[in-house]
Parts: structure tokens; sequence; C-alpha cells
């Protein structure tokens, strides 16, 4: 029996259909097996550590508060396998699979719509093969693959935004059908609406689609070209991402299009009750509806509860980021544009999918070069798709550097951030290789046999395999699997500590893998953190007052909204809005005039609550600062180093910190876990990847180390304080710990090991001249003057300068007798820097007694 036309062209549909599932399991499985070997098993640094704790005790995280991701986070620590830090990590994998295998469909869909219309059909095997590069290029480069690895809101949101995209494309028909499924779009809309509850960077692809629809029918939303466009910038406008913009006039305008909808749905059918506006609308306001889950939760006043949204003034100034106050980046820019480019989007995105071949110049140039063929092919074969998706993607680059407006030196690298913006270039490094494959297989005989297909098989294919050599490329650096740094890290700051103690820490990092082990792993729950940044907000004033275990505050709520205010009242003053003498008196009023040690200078208010909390506190509770706090308060005298933390006391006879040696050297030797930084044998681990943060981070062991040896020393006990430095070069070999520790060498006459060290540093870019004055030194006192006098003149060559260089040279020159050799590098300096008068005077004075 022979098919008919009809039955024949479904069994092709069919049939591709099931190869573009296939696909699309194949790209889904690869990532999803890599992200599970190097998955994070525990907590690591930054943010993770936070939604780790918040989706396992449902409690809220930073400002606006996440609370989709935290409800998803929430399902993902019932499954009953692994730890609940790697359970939680595991939803940023699957959720980034997901990504990568809608960036896949993504790139077959625009592959298939390149061929509309035109008489001749490339094989959609060639399309396929260049979308599994697109995924796959997509699930292995550098940033994507890092937010795949941990519990962040980049991989969920990725995942939605490329979703979103699918589904329109969808919408509009491979064919150009003439009646579209308007539920898809619709459903994409509220797929980005509803996000706003894990990340509202989801909001950027939205004026990409809106343009997409336009271009396709502007009849879905409106008659006519004008009120189409109305009606897109409303649903633009109306997506909960412009709150902090809009702010209360998002709900007006979202009740007026809600009331419009419903009073003209008989005049103009779009905005009807089944029209696809109201529905948008609708649906947009239920996607914001999530956000109930923050008063409804912080009532029930969660450990972790940040920002205090319970009730309407809190929840809104949660949800418009209010604690991070940004500068308007139309009237205020903190660094040059071009700057901005440069350093902290162009340095990112090169670095992205790079391969694992030489030449190296071309294996980081060949994707870009692929990707701007596709992204040609794409703006030449079809201009609809290519125009909103390059849209999504000028919003994503140059868009977002100028809204975030980053300053030239930022506390880490903002990579993350432009993380759909890798995405939608992979896409076009796809379609780039699909390109490819469509001109190898018409190159061959204008692909009138089996041969030609082949050849453009093989020309895809390549993208399939040179996106495994990117991921061969990164997988050390992105095996977090033996990451342990972050999580251990909190382990040595909390375990030695005296039971009930308070504990001072900085920031992000040295905060959120303490509430992680307290929160999950349920360890030291007794100890108190007091995070210094929060302390300038009211409301964690007032639940380290009320939360247990309570701090002694001894402040109500209107004195600790009084002490929340003085940067702002400070300032005012310095602009003269209030007289010096009203301000003085509001700090008397409120009894916090005592905690200002001059009124005249700028204050926060961690510097008032952290010295209240102080006195209050102690003798009556152990009171620690963390060795990563860089600004003491003022309490540098009272401190007494005992590893990685400082314990508070009563003054120092010698007004400095102080070190209890013997318990620091316990706690660092016997105490400390070092998993991923130090091998059993106490040797360096240089299997775990450590990025910089990471680096910088475990350099406080070292510190401790070195700290102890200078200790060690002061006391005489020499051995110890070599055997010290030694551990220290173990733990971090980066230029302040090998100066430490190559002073410590020269103090104990190891000259041999300082001028080691100091051979390494000297001309390597340190930038202190001291360096190459204990190198020189080092060899000069092993007796070789020949070799010194090299160092100090290469010395006076790199520093030219620098007096102290002209000194050390000079002083080395009369002390070996050769005043002549003296004379002619002073003739030089003082031809060079005719104002010294001091060494023109010297110069002459040479010159009389030669």
């Amino acid at each position: 029996m022979r098919l008919g036309m009809g039955e024949r062209e479904t069994g092709v549909i069919m049939d591709e259909k099931r190869k573009i599932q296939l696909g699309a399991l194949v790209v889904f499985l690869a990532s999803l097996i890599v992200y599970a070997m190097t998955l994070t098993r525990t907590c690591p640094f930054w943010d993770s550590g936070e939604y780790i704790a918040t989706s396992y005790i449902l409690g809220i995280p930073h400002p606006p508060g996440t609370p989709f991701y935290v409800l998803i986070g929430r399902l993902f620590t019932l499954i009953p396998i692994g730890s609940i830090a790697s359970r939680v990590n595991f939803l940023s994998a699957v959720a980034s699979s997901l990504g990568a295998v809608f960036g896949y469909l993504i790139a077959v869909e625009f592959f298939r719509w390149q061929d509309r219309g035109r008489t001749e059909k490339t094989p959609i095997e060639i399309g396929i093969l260049g979308g599994i590069a697109a995924g796959l290029f997509t699930a292995f480069s550098r940033t994507y693959w890092e937010n795949a690895l941990e519990a962040e809101v980049y991989g969920l949101s990725s995942a939605i935004v490329m979703a979103a995209i699918w589904l329109v494309v969808r919408w509009a028909g491979a064919e150009g059908a003439k009646e579209r499924d308007n539920r898809l779009f619709v459903l994409a809309y509220y797929l980005v609406a509803v996000s706003a509850g894990i990340h509202m960077g989801t909001f950027l692809v939205v004026p990409g689609l809106i343009l997409f629809v336009l271009l396709v029918d502007h009849r879905t939303f409106a008659p006519s070209t004008f009120g189409a466009l109305v009606v897109g910038g409303v649903l633009i406008g109306l997506q909960p991402a412009m709150l902090p913009v809009l702010k209360e006039w998002w709900l007006v305008l979202l009740a007026a299009g809600l009331a419009a909808s419903l009073l003209f749905g008989r005049l103009w059918s779009p905005l009807g009750p089944r029209g696809v506006v109201f529905w948008c609308l609708l649906l947009g306001l239920f996607g914001l509806a999530n956000h109930l889950y923050l008063p409804i939760r912080a009532g029930l006043d969660p450990m972790i509860n940040e920002a205090d949204p319970s009730n309407w003034r809190s929840l809104w100034l949660a949800l418009i980021r209010d604690q991070y106050k940004p500068a308007n980046p139309f009237m205020i820019r903190n660094a040059e544009f071009g700057i901005q480019i440069s350093k902290h989007f162009w340095r990112y995105f090169h670095d992205q999918y790079q391969l694992g071949f030489r030449p190296i110049w071309l294996a980081n140039s060949l994707p870009f070069l692929v990707g701007a063929i596709g992204l040609i092919t794409h703006a030449w074969r079809e201009k609809k798709t290519f125009w909103s998706f390059f849209l999504f993607f000028f919003i994503t680059t140059i868009g977002l550097v100028f809204y975030l407006n980053f300053r030239e030196d930022e506390v880490r690298d903002r990579d993350y951030f432009f993380t759909m913006a890798y995405q939608a270039f992979a896409v076009w490094i796809g379609l780039g290789f699909a390109s490819l494959g469509r001109w190898g297989r018409w190159i061959y005989s204008e692909g009138r046999d089996r041969m030609g297909v082949y050849l453009g098989w093989g020309f895809a294919l390549v993208g399939v395999l040179l996106a495994f050599s990117t991921c061969s490329n990164y997988y050390q650096m992105r095996d977090r699997s033996k990451f342990f740094l972050a999580r251990d890290l909190a382990w040595n700051m909390l375990q030695p500590l005296e039971p009930n103690a308070l504990i001072f820490t900085n920031g992000d990092n040295d905060t959120f893998p303490l509430w992680y082990l307290q929160e999950v792993e349920k360890v030291r729950r007794d100890v108190r953190v007091l995070n210094l940044s929060l302390l300038n907000t009211d409301w964690y004033i007032r639940q380290l007052r009320d939360y247990s275990p309570k701090v002694d505050v001894g402040w109500n709520d209107d004195q600790i909204e009084a002490v929340r205010s003085v940067p702002e009242r400070f300032i005012a003053y310095a602009r003269q809005e209030h007289t010096r003498d009203a301000y003085i008196g509001f700090l008397r009023s409120n009894g916090i005039f005592s905690y200002i040690p001059d009124p005249d200078e700028f204050i926060y208010s961690k510097d008032i609550a952290s010295r209240r909390i102080v006195e209050r506190e102690y003798g009556k509770k152990p009171i620690y600062f963390a060795l990563t706090v860089p600004d003491l308060m003022g309490f540098t005298d009272r401190l007494t180093m005992e590893g990685v933390v400082f314990k508070v006391g009563d003054r120092n006879p010698s007004g400095q910190e102080e070190i209890d040696v013997d318990l620091a050297l316990h706690n660092l030797r016997e105490v400390y876990s070092y998993r991923g930084l130090l091998k059993a044998d106490r040797s360096y681990d240089e299997r775990v990847y450590k990025d910089e943060n990471a680096q910088r981070l475990v350099q406080n062991y070292a510190a401790g180390f070195v700290r102890a040896a200078e200790r060690l020393l002061d006391l005489g006990r020499k051995e110890e304080a070599i055997q010290a430095a030694e551990e220290a070069l173990k733990i971090s070999q980066s230029a302040s710990i090998l100066y430490s520790a190559g002073v410590l060498y020269y103090r104990t006459e190891r000259f041999d090991r300082a001028e080691e060290i100091y051979g390494e540093l000297a001309f390597r870019g340190f930038g202190d001249f001291n360096v190459v004055r204990l190198y020189g030194r080092s060899v000069e006192r092993q007796g070789r003057l020949e070799d010194a006098e090299q160092i100090y003149r290469k010395g006076y060559e790199v520093y030219r300068d620098d007096h102290e260089a002209l000194a050390e040279i000079f002083s080395f020159y009369i002390e070996t007798g050769r005043s002549r050799e003296a004379l002619s590098i002073l003739e030089d300096w003082v031809r060079r820097h005719p104002a010294d008068t001091q060494a023109r005077q010297r110069l002459q004075q040479l010159r009389d007694s030669l």
C-alpha cells in the first residue's frame, strides 16, 4: 500500500521532530553529566551559602528576596540523595542544562526560519548539529558553567529567558502559520513575569520578544500599528522588574491596564477577556504575587530575614532594592564608559569560549569568528528573528554596561551579570557552524550528491567537537567537586570560639558560609554572627536585639532608627542644611553622642552599633573579630589573634594587636580543616582550582602562620619561627606572604632562602624597592659582592626616581671603598634631579674628600 503525499509529509515531519528531540536529549545529558561530575558538594563563597540556608529554612535572602527561587530550592532540599548543599546546588545544574537545551532549540528554529520561502531546503541534520554546538558552547562557557555548579539564581533565570524566546519563536510558527496559538506568547510572558521572584534581570528579554511579535504580526496586540506600539510599550513597562524605576506608579499602571482591558474589550478584541493583552496583564500581576511569600514568612521571624519585609513599607523597600541604592547612571558615571566596556564586559566576554588547543590566538578567536558568521548569516537570511534577538543581545551587553554603571575597581568580577549575552552569542556560534555546513554542502557539486551532504554534516559536526574542546579546557578550573574552602573557612572560624560568643564579620564571604553552617549543618548555633555591612541597617540591629541568641543592644526602635539616620544627617549637616549644634543635639538626645569619636568626622551606623555592642556585651560574652574584617573599628589595641579570628580583650600594653602564639598555632595546626587547600602530607593541593577570591581568602591562614612566626622570633624561638614560615609558604605564594616570609628568613640569617624568595619577587612588578634592597643584602651577606652590585645597579635603573634606590647603591659603594663609583652614581642623580639640594651638598662633600 503506497502512502499518499500528505501521509509522506507527515512522516517526514514526525521524523524531523524525533531528530530534534534526540538532539535536545544529547545536549541535556551531556551538560548534566558534566555538571554532576563537577558540582559543588557543599557551600561555596558569595551568595550561595545564603541561598542554600534560606532554601532549607524557608528564609528570606537579600533584597529583592527571590521568593520563587527559595520555594523551588526548598523542593530540591527534599531530594533524599546527598547533602542539603549539594541538593540545592543541583537545582542550578538541572536549570542550566535546560537552559542549554533551549539554546539548542532556538538555534534549530532560527536555522529553519532561514530556509523559509526558499525552494531548496538545507537538511535538518545540519541545523541540529549546529544547534547542539550552540547548546554545548552555552553549557561549557566559563561563567555559565560556574553558575551551574552552585546555588545561584542565574542558571534558573537564564533557562527561563531562553524558554521564553523559544516559545515566542514557536508561536510565530516555523512556516508562518496563519492561525497562531497566542497561548504560547502569553505563557512566555507569564514565565518572565513569575521569574521576577528568581531574578529581575529576566525582564531584559521582553523588549526583544515584543519587537519580534510586532514584526511578525502587530495585530496580535492591536489592529493599528500605533496601537500595537502603545500596547507593546505597556507590556514592557508592566514587567515586575520595572518596579525600581516606576515605583508606586507601577501598580497604578497595572490597575489602569486591567480596567481598560475589561472596559474596552467589546470594542477592541485584543484587550478583551480572551485577548492576549488582558491575559498578559493579569498574569503579570500573578507573576508578582509570589512575592507575597515575603511578608508572610517574614512575619514568622526566620533566622535569615533580610530587610524584614513583614509590612508594606519594608516589602516595598525590599522589592525596589532600596538597601543597594545605585547612582543614577544618566546623572553620575562611576567610571568612563569605555573602561566599563573594556574592563567589565569585553574582558569577561573574551574569556567565555576558549578552546583547548594551540596556537592560543586561534583557539581564542575561532569561536568569535564563527559567531560573527552566524550573526551575519542570520541577518542576511532572516531579518525578523535576527532583529529581535539582536535587540536582546544589545540590551544584555551595552545596555547592561550602561545601566549597571560599574566602578573601575569592583570588589569582584561581575561576569555573571552578562550570562544571557553569553547564551545569545553561543546561539550565533551554533548558527555559524550550521551556516558553514550549509555552504560546505553546496561547495561539493552544488549539493547534488550524498558526498555534499556528508561534507555539510562534517562542517557542522566540527562545532560539536570544538564545544567539547572548551569543556576540556575549562574542566579543571570548573571542577568544584573537591572545593571545600568556603565551608571549611567558616568552620575554622566558628569551631574554636568560646561558648555563646559574638563574632563580627565583614561581608558576604565571611558571613553567608557561617549562616549556612549554623542553619543547615547546625554547627555552633550558640554563636551570634554580627555582619558589619548589615549593621548599617535598622532592621538588622532590631533582629540582633530580638532574635535568639540575643545581643544586648540596649536601644529601642526610635534610637535604632536614629542610629541608622546618622550618616544622612551628617551629610545634611555638611551641606549646611542643618547647623552643627542641631546635629550634635540630635546625637545627644538619642544617647549616641558618646559612640562618635569626632562629631565633625563622617561615621557609619556600623561604627556606632559595633562600639555600643562591645561596650554592653564585653565581660558577659566572648567577642571576636574575623581576620577578614579590614576595618577593625578602632579596637586594634584590644585584639589578640588566635588564628583566623581576633579576640577582644583589655587594652594591650603595646598599643597594637597581639597574638596568643601557642593557641594560634594549635588552631592552625590541630583544629583547622584544609580540604582542597592542603593534602594529607600538608603540601599544597594543586588539584583543586582556586580563583582569585579563594586565593585571597585562604591567605588568612598563611597570614596567621606569618604572624605567629614573627612572634616566635621575638620570643627567641628561632627554629619554630622558621617552621611556621615554611607552613605559610605551603598555603600561599602571594607577593605579600613571600615578602613577609623573606623578612623572617633574613632576620634568622637564612640568607640563601631569603635570596631565593626576593629573587623571585624583585623584578616581577612587585612595585617596592624594599624587595630589591633585601635581595641585594641577602646576596651581600653571603659574600657575593659582585652579584650584589648587579642587583643594586639594576634596582637603581628600574627605580630611577626612588631616593631609596640611590641611597642603597651609594652606601654599598662607600662601604666597599669604591668612592669613584659612588661619585659617578651621585653625579648621575644630581644631573637628573637638579632640585635635590641635599644630594648636591653630598656630592660636593664627596668631591672635596676625593
